[in-house]
């Protein structure tokens, strides 16, 4: 019956973040081979890898990053002749928490470059701050001018007969207010526009042109009724005298 074989392992191992799976085999057999009252083990890289189940060309390369690592001392390069020496430290794993007290120095005014596209400008910080909260309390929406085009086409969309050359030169020449106001939209004051031409329309007597279109049709404008039931209705009236 073989030997049971131990490593008595120093809890940093298990603590020590920074090791991978092969640095932890690698340690552990090394651990294995440590003596009661020493360190300073020399087992060959044979030993060490059958003992940890890796090939034998990554022994010398984890045991030397465990050197860099803080947890051994490697002396000479091993060999055929004479087996590499080690050292098993452990090395001080400090948990530390930073604090970061971090003081900027500033001038009562101080200046910084924005670039609202396509220009660049300097303002000062105390109006930078004064623009955005005015943006946000108007919602940060701003009003763009339509072109003739625009209004003519939502004109059209609504089959409304408001001229959208009008439109925009009466505007245009007030600087797009509306009373002492800015104008904040435009659709809006369209469908002002077309609500006041509807109640002209309205409210203006029927030109003589339409009554002639009207009397064409052989309609009676002045009652909507056709010639011909006006006279039935006038021949009904005589007969019943």
């Amino acid at each position: 019956m073989s030997q049971d074989i131990f490593a008595i392992t120093p809890i940093e191992v298990i603590q020590d973040q920074r090791l991978k799976p092969n640095h932890i085999k690698v340690l552990i057999a090394l651990l294995s081979f440590r003596g009661k009252n020493t360190n300073t083990i020399w087992p060959s890289r044979k030993k060490l890898s059958d003992r940890c189940n890796l090939p034998v060309t990554r022994i010398s390369q984890t045991t030397s990053e465990l050197v860099d690592l803080g947890w051994l001392i490697k002396e000479g390069k091993g060999g055929f002749s004479k087996s590499t020496r080690y050292q098993i430290t452990v090395p001080n794993l400090v948990t530390v928490t930073k604090t970061v007290t971090v003081t900027e120095t500033v001038t009562p005014r101080v200046t910084e470059t924005v670039t609202p596209m396509p220009v660049t400008e300097t303002v000062t910080r105390k109006e930078l701050t004064k623009n955005i909260t005015n943006r946000t309390k108007k919602g940060g929406k701003r009003f763009n001018p339509p072109t003739i085009d625009d209004v003519r086409a939502y004109c059209n969309d609504r089959k409304n007969s408001v001229n959208a050359q009008s439109f925009v030169d009466f505007y245009q020449s007030k600087g797009w207010y509306v009373g002492k106001n800015k104008m904040k939209c435009w659709q809006s004051a369209i469908r002002t526009w077309e609500t006041r031409e509807n109640e002209r329309k309205n409210n203006q007597p029927m030109t003589l042109i339409r009554r002639a279109e009207l009397a064409a049709q052989g309609i009676d404008a002045d009652t909507g009724l056709s010639f011909g039931t006006g006279l039935e209705q006038l021949n009904r009236g005589l007969l019943n005298l």
